[in-house]
């Protein structure tokens, strides 16, 4: 028997390491795989794993371990399925930039929504400082003061990456962000040699290319290990409903409770949440992306086109 780690899934195999030994490939078997229930895949990358040689010589994996957590998203295509990004992981990076592809800090808030269902920190860093001239724009400094730590960087210039280096030496960490963030880039300047493959940015469309097309494992020089993911534009909330979505805004957490039972906080008078969006205690950008990312919780579970009632 041998326990290992998930680096790599490359459709049905599954590329593990043992105590820092050489990669091994494994199969997953077809009895193993129709045990996915409602995920996508049986196993995510930093899985801890069971695998036994076969007679034939096949190394199979026979177990997965309880996880500390799970990063997921709903599945394409089917909100009742979740595809399973990375396992026990200590934090997330949120790379943003801020110019092509411009800051997307609704897309943003819903990768911090991934964190929060896994129940992990997340940090946000903004790429491509070099091209942004003055003060961080009002609706990003809502995000330190709702807790979340914001780092500015610049991969052309190196500014930034000594202190980036320091948040993420002797942890597993998931880089998440859309496509042309310069998430390769990034880890091209962590990690000189490397040699990852990095893509264009469409000045027309703002959008990259995706050049990452799975999870990969990288590991740090000074310890710890990032889990690079392929570039994310669309975010569909898994594991979370209406009820439950205003706790992953820590300003509205803190905000205090309402005094309507089970209240979405969106039309009610006297609500203590729209009252601190009229106060300023809430940014009223994250008080957007909240109703917007409400109406799809909606809209999932009825299948019809939820109406948002805006705060006046």
């Amino acid at each position: 028997m041998l326990i290992a780690t998930v680096i790599r899934i490359e459709g049905p195999a599954v590329v593990l390491r043992a105590d820092g030994g050489e990669p091994l490939r494994a199969v997953l078997r077809g009895l193993f795989r129709s045990r996915a229930g409602d995920a996508t895949h049986p196993v995510a990358v930093g899985d801890l794993v069971e695998a036994a040689q076969e007679p034939g010589g096949s190394l199979v994996i026979r177990k997965v371990f309880d996880r500390r957590n799970l990063l997921a998203r709903a599945a394409a295509g089917d909100a009742r399925r979740y595809q399973p990004i990375a396992a026990n992981i200590d934090q997330t990076v949120c790379l943003q930039s801020y110019r092509y592809p411009d800051l997307n800090l609704r897309a943003l808030d819903r990768f911090l929504l991934l964190s929060h269902t896994a129940g992990v920190p997340a940090r946000i860093v903004v790429n491509k400082l070099d091209l942004h001239h003055g003060d961080d724009p009002a609706e990003l400094a809502a995000y330190s003061a709702a807790g979340y730590g914001v780092t500015n960087i610049s991969v052309h210039t190196g500014e930034g990456l000594d202190a980036l280096r320091g948040c993420l030496s002797g942890l597993r960490t998931v880089l998440i962000g859309a496509s042309g963030v310069g998430k390769s880039s990034l880890l091209n300047a962590l990690l000189p040699g490397l040699a990852l493959r990095t893509g264009a940015v469409s000045r027309a469309t703002s959008r990259g290319v995706h050049t990452t097309v799975r999870v990969e494992w990288i590991d740090l020089p000074d310890g710890g290990t990032v889990l690079d993911t392929p570039g994310l534009r669309a975010i569909r909330p898994w594991g979370i409903v209406p009820d439950t979505l205003a706790a992953a805004f820590p300003e509205m957490r803190d905000a205090g409770g309402c005094r309507f039972a089970r209240c979405l906080h969106e039309h009610e008078e006297g609500c203590a949440i729209r009252e601190a969006v009229m106060r300023g205690d809430v940014s009223p950008h994250r008080y957007e992306s909240y109703l917007r990312i409400l109406d799809t919780l909606r809209d999932e579970g009825r299948g019809g086109r939820g109406g948002r009632r805006p705060i006046r």
